[in-house]
């Protein structure tokens, strides 16, 4: 009897042990992903071409520029993309699986926000600098740190 329990409670030491490395690994690429993603965002418009000196005088009316709008929407899907895998990595599955701290589930959030914002940063600004969509990005930005701060306390809850 006593073997059995000794059995039993090895194989369930075993299976948290894989759990615990298989949410260790899961953050792990999630973290290498918004580090690299982070980088190659904020690097990416200084490769571009400089825009002619006409395109760099902002103008309200290029607020309707077709450009602008898909971006807009770019920024959504992206937005509503990170906050899914934001939540993937965060999931506990199955239900005693164990769980990040807020010490460690609150910086993974606050990350994918700034990933986020600079990815919208980016796409605004690559090849022409125009001032008024920063008001955009700035209340988009709000949205998406609303929407991680949901995902983070959803999880801890």
């Amino acid at each position: 009897m006593d073997a059995e329990k000794a059995v039993a409670a090895a194989e369930a030491e075993r299976k948290r042990e894989e759990e615990v490395e298989r949410l260790l690994n899961k953050v792990w690429w999630y973290s290498l992903f918004l580090y690299f993603g982070t980088m190659i965002v904020a690097i990416a418009p200084n490769f571009a071409p400089a825009p002619s000196p006409a395109a760099a005088v902002p103008s309200l009316l290029a607020c309707y520029d077709v450009r602008y709008r898909l971006t807009a929407v770019l920024f959504a899907v992206v937005s509503l993309a990170m906050q899914a895998m934001l939540a993937l990595v965060l999931e506990r599955r199955p239900a005693p699986a164990p769980h990040l701290t807020p010490l460690a589930a609150w910086p993974l959030g606050i990350f994918t926000w700034m990933f986020v914002t600079t990815f919208c940063l980016s796409c605004l600004s690559f090849g022409v600098r125009n001032y008024y969509y920063e008001w955009t990005a700035a209340v988009t930005s709000a949205g998406n740190l609303a929407m991680a701060a949901r995902t983070v306390m959803r999880y801890l809850a």
